[in-house]
């Protein structure tokens, strides 16, 4: 008797965690560290087209590596008008892995991206905590990057 109390005991025992954990991480949050950051950024909205087998693979076990790949962008970039400036060029993705999450994109969808300059490049960093591309962004999402964009409110949302 003793050895099923202690067997069920040691079952409710915290165990390490088997998810990645992760912090809400907002399009606006992304405009705020783009924003602070030494680097330059663009903020695009619109298609992002690609090869899916160029995405790092994941077996849910083992630890997935990062991969770099080639995109293409087509749509706006944001001026303090808005999104009206048409972007439509190859950029560079980075697509980075914590053990075995990886940052998530989908060929061919309608994204929110934080555009880096780099190397003559525009990059695009996609981690699995901290995207700096949002899958289907709305109206009011875009015009909350556009408010942030001409100074009105800008909150971070966690």
């Amino acid at each position: 008797m003793i050895r099923l109390i202690a067997f069920v005991a040691a079952l409710s025992l915290p165990l390490p965690g088997l998810a990645l954990s992760c912090l809400p991480y907002s399009h606006t949050q992304a405009f705020l560290d783009a924003n602070a950051a030494a680097e330059r950024y663009i903020v695009v909205t619109g298609r992002l087209d690609f090869d899916s087998r160029d995405l790092p693979g994941t077996d849910g076990v083992n630890a997935a590596e990062d991969s770099t790949l080639s995109a293409r962008v087509t749509g706006t970039s944001l001026s303090y008008a808005g999104f009206v400036t048409p972007f439509d060029r190859t950029i560079r993705v980075n697509v980075a892995c914590a053990a075995m999450w990886c940052g998530q994109l989908d060929a061919g969808h309608h994204y929110l991206m934080f555009l880096r300059q780099g190397g003559g490049d525009w990059v695009l960093e996609q981690a699995p905590c901290t995207p700096m591309a949002f899958f289907e962004p709305t109206a009011q999402m875009e015009a909350e990057v556009v408010a942030c964009m001409q100074g009105g409110p800008c909150a971070a949302v966690r």
